[in-house]
């Protein structure tokens, strides 16, 4: 890969990027979206320029900011807890959690903006490191579950925005009929996210993610237990102060 990488660097627009796109471009950036391109150098170059195109379009580059224009919206979406970004694992990599049994049926857009937050911060704490994402399913049916285009919307932002970033996805206290849904699911992501799907098993069930219950991290692989037993606390969670400038990464690698 290393030669490609070069490669990517040789071709890549530099003169063209602001001091924001240029420290987005680590080299662990480029190394993820080669990788996610089979190592094919114009398709990587292409989706890189995609993506920088839509971090300016959607604004993401100020998306953990408090007080920009998205700011109400991520605050009240977020406010039930469905989703969020807990304390680290043993490893480092940041977890987010979803509980899709409590998300309201409100306004996709909302709930793709809260998505991108949430991926956004989990990369902040993650830093070049993956993430790790649990799902907990308690209280999921094939009735109350997220749509299916909202899923395939939520599918395309992850795979081709956040290449690479998944570690695992550990699915707990799902049903039968559930973890046929989600296997499903997971086969229309492209191959290098499969085999990243975990499911916890049947007999030791987990106790529901709730917002005033803490995870029970028995039930939970030792590899993606938590420093620290955590709970869930809207107000505490949301007035979360991230830095003016993300932080420059032990791999940063400035291009040109």
């Amino acid at each position: 890969m290393e030669s490609n990488l070069s490669r990517l660097c040789s071709v890549f627009p530099t003169s063209a990027l602001n001091f924001r796109e240029s420290r987005w471009l680590t080299k662990g950036c480029l190394e993820r979206f080669l990788k996610a391109c089979h190592d094919d150098v114009g398709m990587a170059l292409t989706r890189l320029i995609a993506a920088i195109n839509w971090r300016n379009a959607n604004h993401i580059w100020d998306v953990l900011q408090p007080g920009t224009k998205n700011a109400d919206v991520i605050r009240n979406e977020a406010r039930s807890g469905y989703l969020y970004v807990m304390p680290t694992d043993k490893g480092g990599r940041a977890m987010v959690v979803y509980k899709a049994g409590v998300q309201l049926r409100g306004c996709p857009e909302d709930q793709l903006r809260l998505l991108v937050y949430t991926v956004e911060r989990a990369c902040l704490v993650s830093r070049e490191k993956k993430i790790v994402v649990i799902l907990d399913c308690s209280e999921v049916t094939l009735l109350n579950a997220p749509s299916m285009s909202l899923i395939k919307r939520a599918i395309s932002i992850l795979t081709n925005m956040y290449p690479e970033r998944l570690a695992t996805a550990l699915v707990c206290n799902a049903s039968l009929s559930v973890r046929l849904m989600i296997t499903a699911v997971f086969n229309i992501v492209p191959g290098l996210v499969r085999g990243k799907l975990i499911f916890s098993n049947m007999e030791d069930r987990m106790k529901p993610l709730s917002t005033i219950d803490p995870v029970d991290w028995s039930s939970i692989p030792y590899q993606y237990q938590g420093r620290s037993v955590h709970i869930f606390n809207a107000k505490a969670y949301l007035d979360f102060d991230p830095p003016t400038v993300f932080p420059r990464s032990t791999f940063s690698f400035r291009i040109g």
